[in-house]
């Protein structure tokens, strides 16, 4: 019949399902760029005040920063794009952890998803969790990197630190001391 929809209700369904998740998609981008530029401004500030290893090529100008508890994961969030004409597979590589004295540390640190798989000029979100043990004194940063070979030369800075007593509350704030 003329003017009739050839999906009718599904296809209204799908294509409000379709412009929703496109709308969600953006918000959290916007979001994740925001959260990513405080945590740059607050990371030369606090880098300022106290001493700590400078990080390697920190070319984003930006500084992921995960807070961790024995109960409580520390959760951080980046994107990945593939700015190239092909499609790339390449394994998110996490680095090391130090102190201010070069004391290593071996975190549990998971990156979500391990392989980045993307078509031409795709994106996708990371996520990346790390988890205390006893190793990590409290207030205390210890500095890695996340790398995405093959998508990008940039090495994301990470700080992985256990609030202190005096510091817990205060997520970003500058930690109790930086040597052992």
């Amino acid at each position: 019949m003329p003017g009739e929809r050839p999906f009718g209700v599904l296809g209204d369904g799908v294509a409000a399902g379709l412009r929703y998740y496109g709308r969600l998609g953006k918000l959290t981008f916007t979001g994740v760029r925001a959260l990513v530029a405080m945590a740059g401004e607050r990371a030369e500030s606090v880098q300022s005040v106290s001493p700590a290893p400078a990080p390697l090529d920190n070319s984003a100008g930006a500084t992921m920063v995960l807070e961790v508890e024995p109960e409580k994961p520390g959760l951080g969030v980046f994107m990945v794009q593939n700015s190239s004409d092909a499609r790339v597979t390449t394994a998110v590589a996490v680095s090391g952890f130090v102190d201010a004295a070069g004391r290593a540390v071996h975190p549990a640190v998971m990156v979500h998803p391990e392989v980045v798989d993307l078509e031409a000029h795709d994106q996708v979100l990371v996520r990346v969790t790390a988890t205390a043990d006893s190793a990590l004194e409290p207030g205390v940063r210890y500095w890695g990197e996340l790398t995405v070979p093959g998508l990008s030369d940039i090495q994301i800075p990470v700080v992985i630190r256990r609030p202190s007593k005096a510091t817990k509350g205060a997520s970003l704030g500058p930690p109790v001391r930086d040597e052992p």
